[in-house]
């Protein structure tokens, strides 16, 4: 019995090591692919945001219409769909920041339009280029994310599962 025991031990330890490395990998594996899902997700959900298919120009009385409204609506909701996504990325500043950046703008644009809301065309262009920016500079770090223009597959039916 004593002569396997220190063979035993070792085996034990390596098994257990082992063990603990599957369960790590597997662990690491899975909020990679989470994170990367997370990432597509929003910048799918931007690509079919109609607010964001628009053109450039100054309407007269743009606050009392009806897109006026929709528009800011809408990038409010994106704002919180950055800020969601950018909960579910590890804590890797070259992911995070440019969502942190992505919210800004969106914060910029409100700011903005709240000044002259007869330039909000003008300023969703601004905010698009913006967003595309920072979508180029995360496709750039992380492996996997599609690069798609906020607004850009607005008229496109999307490609869910059911």
């Amino acid at each position: 019995m004593w002569e396997t025991f220190w063979p035993d031990v070792l085996v034990a330890v390596i098994g257990a090591g082992l063990t603990v490395l599957i369960a790590v990998t597997t662990y690491v594996i899975s909020v990679r692919r989470q994170e990367l899902r997370s990432l597509n997700d929003l910048i799918d959900d931007l690509h079919h945001r109609r607010a964001f298919d628009t053109h450039p120009g100054v309407i007269p009385g743009a606050r009392s219409t009806e897109d006026y409204a929709r528009v800011n609506r809408s990038v409010i909701s994106a704002r919180n769909e950055i800020r969601q996504a950018r909960r579910g990325v590890r804590f890797d500043a070259k992911l995070r920041e440019p969502l942190k950046r992505m919210t800004q703008a969106c914060n910029e644009y409100l700011d903005a339009v709240e000044w002259e809301p007869d330039h909000y065309a003008i300023q969703v262009v601004e905010l698009r280029a913006a967003l595309t920016d920072e979508i180029r500079r995360i496709a750039a770090v992380r492996r996997g994310v599609h690069v798609l223009e906020p607004g850009g597959g607005a008229s496109q039916p999307r490609n869910r599962p059911h």
